[in-house]
């Protein structure tokens, strides 16, 4: 404390300034490898891969991302829908994933996976492990 009280306003804003860069320069050194790290959990694939990743994964957890009305009318057997145009979809999605705490492998599809993709960032932050996202969406799943 004495120490502190002895310098001058002139050092106490040239400290500040050094910790304020400092500070700075490790988030901008550090954020990209988080970001990194959450880019490559998520692996994008072809609808027509879907059925031999449900296959290999008996574990993985099928997020449909449609409207209940969509998903009523065509949706994978055994596939969740969390509607991520509802307005509490953040809130759905964190109540699912605290039901399933043991899943670290999901897929997730929207119609043609422009909604899957605009939800990715919530879906990177909510869900553990890896995501497989259908980047050409269920209308191109083989019938």
């Amino acid at each position: 404390t004495k120490l502190i009280n002895s310098l001058s306003n002139g050092e106490m804003m040239k400290i500040k300034s050094i910790l304020t860069t400092f500070i700075v320069l490790l988030v901008m050194l550090f954020a990209p490898i988080g970001h990194a790290q959450l880019a490559n959990r998520v692996q994008d694939i072809k609808a027509a891969q879907m059925k031999e990743l449900i296959s290999a994964n008996q574990d993985m957890l099928i997020l449909d991302l449609r409207t209940k009305a969509e998903f009523n009318e065509f949706s994978l057997p055994g596939s969740v829908n969390i509607d991520s145009l509802d307005k509490r979809f953040e809130e759905n999605l964190a109540a699912f994933v605290a039901s399933h705490q043991n899943t670290r492998t999901w897929m997730v599809y929207c119609r043609s996976g422009n909604r899957s993709a605009q939800a990715m960032p919530v879906l990177q932050r909510k869900l553990p492990g890896t995501i497989y996202h259908v980047k050409d969406g269920i209308r191109a799943y083989p019938k």
